[in-house]
Protein backbone atom coordinates (compact mmCIF):
# COMPACT_ATOMS: atom_id res chain seq x y z
CA UNK A 1 0.00 0.00 0.00
CA UNK A 2 1.70 3.56 -0.90
CA UNK A 3 2.13 5.86 1.30
CA UNK A 4 -0.84 8.60 1.77
CA UNK A 5 -0.13 12.20 0.37
CA UNK A 6 0.25 14.78 2.72
CA UNK A 7 0.31 17.62 0.11
CA UNK A 8 -2.61 17.60 -2.71
CA UNK A 9 0.19 18.77 -5.33
CA UNK A 10 4.12 20.01 -5.43
CA UNK A 11 3.13 23.53 -4.68
CA UNK A 12 1.34 22.87 -2.24
CA UNK A 13 3.98 21.07 -0.51
CA UNK A 14 6.76 24.05 -1.78
CA UNK A 15 4.17 26.43 0.41
CA UNK A 16 4.34 24.36 3.55
CA UNK A 17 7.95 24.03 3.42
CA UNK A 18 8.55 28.05 3.00
CA UNK A 19 6.35 28.44 5.74
CA UNK A 20 8.06 26.25 8.12
CA UNK A 21 11.51 27.91 7.48
CA UNK A 22 10.25 31.46 8.12
CA UNK A 23 9.11 29.79 11.59
CA UNK A 24 11.87 28.11 11.97
CA UNK A 25 14.23 31.57 11.38
CA UNK A 26 14.09 33.09 14.29
CA UNK A 27 14.28 30.68 16.55
CA UNK A 28 17.73 30.06 14.99
CA UNK A 29 19.26 33.64 15.25
CA UNK A 30 18.69 34.85 12.33
CA UNK A 31 15.74 37.46 12.16
CA UNK A 32 15.93 36.86 7.90
CA UNK A 33 18.83 35.57 5.69
CA UNK A 34 21.33 37.36 3.77
CA UNK A 35 20.90 39.02 0.26
CA UNK A 36 22.40 36.44 -1.73
CA UNK A 37 24.17 38.99 -3.91
CA UNK A 38 27.53 40.04 -2.86
CA UNK A 39 27.05 43.89 -2.42
CA UNK A 40 26.67 46.38 0.47
CA UNK A 41 23.33 45.55 1.68
CA UNK A 42 24.80 41.80 1.91
CA UNK A 43 28.09 42.72 3.98
CA UNK A 44 26.05 45.09 6.04
CA UNK A 45 24.25 42.77 7.56
CA UNK A 46 27.10 40.29 7.82
CA UNK A 47 28.32 43.34 10.09
CA UNK A 48 25.69 43.33 12.13
CA UNK A 49 25.68 39.99 13.03
CA UNK A 50 29.38 39.90 13.53
CA UNK A 51 28.76 42.80 16.37
CA UNK A 52 25.88 41.13 18.05
CA UNK A 53 27.78 38.00 18.53
CA UNK A 54 30.68 39.92 19.76
CA UNK A 55 28.54 41.84 22.00
CA UNK A 56 27.09 38.70 23.40
CA UNK A 57 30.93 37.29 23.75
CA UNK A 58 31.53 40.47 25.71
CA UNK A 59 29.33 39.87 28.02
CA UNK A 60 29.92 36.44 28.95
CA UNK A 61 33.51 36.75 29.06
CA UNK A 62 32.10 39.95 31.68
CA UNK A 63 30.38 37.87 34.33
CA UNK A 64 33.01 34.87 33.84
CA UNK A 65 35.34 37.33 34.90
CA UNK A 66 32.95 39.08 37.38
CA UNK A 67 32.57 35.34 38.50
CA UNK A 68 36.10 35.04 39.66
CA UNK A 69 37.68 35.51 42.93
CA UNK A 70 39.53 39.10 43.04
CA UNK A 71 42.76 37.27 43.88
CA UNK A 72 42.17 35.44 40.41
CA UNK A 73 41.63 38.63 38.65
CA UNK A 74 44.95 40.44 40.06
CA UNK A 75 46.73 37.48 38.67
CA UNK A 76 48.81 36.69 35.85
CA UNK A 77 45.94 34.68 34.16
CA UNK A 78 42.99 37.33 35.47
CA UNK A 79 45.19 40.05 33.46
CA UNK A 80 45.68 38.26 30.28
CA UNK A 81 41.52 37.66 30.53
CA UNK A 82 41.22 40.90 31.01
CA UNK A 83 43.77 42.03 28.14
CA UNK A 84 41.59 39.72 25.95
CA UNK A 85 38.49 41.14 26.90
CA UNK A 86 39.60 44.44 26.10
CA UNK A 87 40.63 43.21 22.46
CA UNK A 88 37.34 41.61 22.45
CA UNK A 89 35.94 44.81 23.10
CA UNK A 90 38.14 47.60 20.57
CA UNK A 91 37.49 44.72 17.46
CA UNK A 92 33.57 44.93 18.40
CA UNK A 93 33.49 48.53 18.48
CA UNK A 94 35.79 48.58 15.10
CA UNK A 95 33.27 46.50 13.91
CA UNK A 96 30.82 49.41 14.22
CA UNK A 97 32.65 52.62 12.60
CA UNK A 98 32.85 50.57 9.32
CA UNK A 99 30.68 51.57 6.74
CA UNK A 100 30.07 50.80 3.01
CA UNK A 101 29.27 52.73 0.49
Amino acid sequence: MPTPRKYPDAAARQAAYRLRCQQQAPRAGRSRPWPAQPGRRRWQAMCAQAREVLAQLSQELEAYADARAEAWQESERGEAFAEMLESVQQITDALGEVSFP
